[in-house]
């Protein structure tokens, strides 16, 4: 057997014990998160929403027998069943990515496109956090008629800001970087 040196700094080409390196992708030189791009939290909502049409309004479309009818059923329906269907999706969202939230802070979009939800200083954002701070304000305030749909644009719309915070982000004290 030979002795090789057993220091960190050889190159691990000489030395086949070396512990392999990796690249923190999500952490910059300054040792501040990586804030995630634009494109990559449009495409993990887009993925969770299409997620959430599969699951709810497909099955409700079959359900009422066609788009036509469920459309027409839905514009005739109170503010109770409104506000039932908001419910019903919340719960049906936190079983779908609940685990992934509470785990990682990520929903099944941002997995897939390796973001995540954290601490505005970077520290993890827990469970209760992410969902009593960031997401239930947002569906709250949405089942208000009329003002709830504009509220809810101007929340997204605050992403364009250099933090890259919108609204529920700065409720929640929480930011999306790279994972």
């Amino acid at each position: 057997m030979m002795n090789e040196p057993n220091d960190a700094t050889t190159n691990s080409v000489t030395n086949p014990y070396t512990p392999p390196t990796s690249e923190l992708t999500h952490i910059d030189n300054g040792g501040k998160p990586v804030l995630a791009s634009l494109e990559k939290r449009l495409f993990a909502a887009i993925i969770d929403t299409l997620i959430i049409v599969m699951v709810t309004v497909v099955p409700l479309i079959f359900f009422f027998g066609g788009w036509q009818i469920y459309a027409l059923k839905i514009s005739q329906a109170g503010f109770l069943f409104t506000a039932g269907l908001s419910v019903a999706s919340f719960i049906i969202y936190l079983l779908i990515h609940g685990r992934l939230l509470a785990v990682n802070g990520q929903t099944v979009g941002k997995k897939l496109l390796k973001i995540k939800i954290v601490r505005s200083d970077g520290s993890v954002a827990d469970f209760q956090r992410i969902v009593v701070f960031r997401l239930l304000p947002v569906y709250l305030v949405q089942l208000v008629p009329v003002i709830g749909g504009f509220i809810g644009l101007l929340d997204v719309l605050f992403i364009f800001r250099s933090s890259r915070q919108c609204i529920h982000d700065q409720i929640a004290d929480t930011i999306v970087i790279n994972a």
